[in-house]
């Protein structure tokens, strides 16, 4: 027979259930939630569906603590074109098969005429000379040259290459199926050049701080992206001072933006965002200040002490 104790438990439970979201744990891990550590989250969830709803957008966010493997997503499983995000993996498959002896960094590339595609700032002006493929990821992931980029999807085999090597890394989501500038169409239901938010920070926790780069490959690719120069407004704009940001951004059609990020403080474990956008007629302005500003509520969640203690909110 319940007691008056054991049934006050019970409804005070029940009342709760609807609130409790936040940061979720790696599933080998047990997690408490703290009361306290509603809040963040409640507020991060709140700004998401604020400018899904004021821009008539279809958002993905994913976040993923190293320093303890606590994960939070909303919408995380579901499909987002990549767009020029889809510049890291290709650079780390390109220094992964360097650290392979599949090709030298210093190998050549003659820019052509014909070569030359949409938004390449840094190749067009050097057509009829020969970049290293290693300047070439340089380029892409600083300035998000399309043309860099093609010649970097040319030196590792392509996009099917580029696929292979992420399910070879569990990344089961993530595919590329076309070259720049094709693969920025991104029409809604489209497999093709998609990911998910979730898949893609597991993906560049993967590349970035384990053990499939090598260590001077890791520390190149951190280098290349800290130095992204196209990413002003979005992540590093609400940045909390004294963060650092190592980031690649993506637009595409059918209002298609986005950025996945690794950000850390100095000495701490990096934590690992991805946050992205799709089906809205709103502006690229517009959809930049969504991005900032529900990166600052990440921010402000990260730096509350308890909102890692907090339960899994994965929305679908």
């Amino acid at each position: 027979m319940m007691t008056l104790m054991t049934r006050l438990l019970l409804v005070l439970l029940a009342l709760a259930q609807p609130l409790a979201m936040a940061w979720a744990q790696a599933p080998s891990q047990l997690v408490t939630q703290e009361p306290d550590s509603i809040a963040p989250a409640a507020n991060l969830q709140t700004q998401i569906e604020y400018w899904q709803t004021k821009l008539q957008v279809k958002i993905g966010v994913a976040v993923l603590n190293t320093a303890n493997g606590q994960y939070w997503g909303f919408q995380d499983e579901q499909r987002f074109p990549m767009a020029s995000t889809m510049k890291m993996l290709a650079c780390a498959k390109l220094l992964y098969d360097a650290d392979n002896n599949r090709l030298q960094l210093s190998d050549k590339v003659t820019i052509e005429a014909a070569d030359i595609i949409t938004y390449s700032p840094m190749t067009e002006p050097l057509i009829g000379q020969a970049i290293s493929v290693n300047d070439a990821c340089q380029m892409t992931l600083t300035s998000s040259d399309n043309t860099a980029a093609n010649i970097v999807l040319d030196a590792i085999g392509g996009p099917v290459a580029l696929t292979q090597f992420l399910r070879a890394q569990g990344d089961a989501i993530t595919r590329l199926d076309r070259c720049e500038p094709e693969l920025n169409q991104g029409m809604p239901e489209d497999v093709r050049d998609t990911t998910s938010p979730k898949a893609v920070v597991h993906t560049w926790q993967q590349l970035l701080t384990a053990k499939v780069l090598s260590e001077s490959a890791k520390a190149q690719l951190t280098t290349w992206l800290q130095h992204n120069q196209v990413a002003n407004d979005l992540l590093r704009k609400t940045l909390p001072q004294g963060w650092l940001i190592a980031d690649r951004s993506g637009a595409g059609g059918y209002g298609a933006r986005g950025i996945v990020a690794m950000v850390w403080q100095p000495e701490q474990a990096p934590v690992f965002i991805s946050i992205y956008l799709h089906q809205t007629t709103a502006s690229m302005e517009q959809r930049n200040q969504a991005i900032a500003a529900i990166g600052d509520a990440i921010f402000v969640a990260l730096q509350n002490k308890s909102v890692d203690e907090s339960a899994d909110n994965n929305s679908e």
